[in-house]
């Protein structure tokens, strides 16, 4: 829980020139309720003994990520500046062995998008599953790197034992089957899981 960035946004909806908007009541009334919300959670939290913290259920979703999950996005920081947004994958999405990488690729398109409409907004796309995810791709360019090197260097080393040119070449097209082969009967032993 950021205490500092509620305490901030609390001390800029407190003052008297915005209070006096009678606009500023249709925002101010939410955040009241979030504002007192969040301070009875900071109570429970300092009240709670660590030794009840550390035996409780990690597994369960936090009040603050019940509340992501009811509004779906909640404004932290000064005056509402910033937004965090939860976006979930797709059910299709859900069941594929990596269920984020298509939301967070459309995420990534729509803030490319947007950043030149909107220069003066800092946009980005962060969160454990993002990071993960980029994990994952710079893991797979890397394995495409080092696959092209170890073929590259193969096919030479052949080409200088065997001399010639006809029977590495062959050597290489069997190499490159079999591996073709092992990859696809590991593919279609994952999918039968």
């Amino acid at each position: 829980m950021n205490l500092n960035g509620i305490l901030s946004e609390a001390s800029g909806k407190f003052n008297d020139p915005y209070l006096r908007k009678s606009s500023s009541w249709q925002e101010f009334i939410p955040f009241i309720e979030e504002f007192v919300r969040n301070l009875k959670r900071l109570a429970k939290d300092l009240e709670t003994p660590a030794e009840v913290l550390e035996k409780g259920n990690l597994g369960e979703l936090s009040e603050f990520e019940a509340d992501l999950l009811k509004n779906e996005y909640l404004s932290l920081g000064e005056d509402g500046k910033t937004i965090m947004m939860l976006l979930r994958p797709s059910k299709a999405e859900e069941a594929s062995s990596t269920p984020f990488t298509g939301v967070i690729e459309r995420v990534k398109r729509l803030v490319r998008e947007s950043r030149p409409l909107f220069p003066d907004v800092t946009m980005g796309v962060t969160g454990e599953p993002v990071l993960l995810d980029d994990e994952l791709r710079q893991s797979e360019d890397d394995m495409k790197i080092a696959t092209g090197i170890t073929i590259t260097l193969i096919a030479i080393m052949f080409f200088f034992a065997y001399g010639e040119f006809s029977r590495p070449l062959l050597a290489l097209v069997a190499l490159l089957a079999s591996i073709v082969v092992c990859l696809g009967l590991t593919a279609v032993g994952m999918r039968r899981r």
